[in-house]
């Protein structure tokens, strides 16, 4: 659950020099330090079925970065791994947006452990905001190849929320309930 200031969502909550990484109203959590994360965007250039993909990809010829905005959360490198250590996804293989299906696609996986499969649950996110456009997790398509290592998610949604300039930087923030 987010906390909000006007309408925007609080990313951080310091109490004297103490950064908390959750907040509790009795035995019920309402906050979760957010997993934070600049993209720059990148281009796959245009793509044999004449489509151009927007965003970050590490397959084929990869394209745009992605990074953790530095010291915002103690938790954030072990983010999608769910809590009984079932899950483990540990990184974001592709979010891209594609010009011809018009979806938005995120992969999360592992190459360097055995096949699990990543929880389509709000274990690992509740919802993805890419530079202040929310898609929520319940609204994806969820898929997942047993033995792949890679669990994916896909929006359809006729605008790019990273636009078409290549080296913008957009924040990408993941939340939990």
């Amino acid at each position: 659950m987010p906390i909000f200031v006007g309408s925007s969502d609080i990313d951080d909550i310091v109490i004297g020099t103490t950064k908390q990484e959750s907040v509790f109203v009795g035995s019920n959590r309402v906050w979760v330090r957010p997993a934070l994360y600049n993209l720059t965007v990148g281009t796959s250039g245009t793509l044999p079925n004449g489509s151009v993909s927007y965003g970050f990809s590490t397959a084929g010829t990869a394209y745009g970065s992605i990074a953790f905005v530095s010291n915002h959360n103690a938790y954030q490198s072990d983010w999608f791994r769910n809590a009984g250590g079932v899950g483990q996804g540990d990184d974001i293989y592709y979010l891209l947006w594609n010009s011809a299906t018009t979806k938005l696609k995120l992969v999360i996986g592992a190459t360097d452990t055995a096949a699990s499969q990543t929880p389509n649950t709000d274990v690992t996110f509740s919802k993805i905001t890419i530079d202040g456009t929310v898609f929520n997790r319940t609204d994806a398509t969820y898929t997942y190849s047993f033995g792949s290592n890679f669990s994916q998610w896909e929006w359809t949604t006729s605008t790019n929320p990273f636009g078409t300039t290549t080296g913008a930087v957009k924040r990408i923030r993941f939340d939990k309930p």
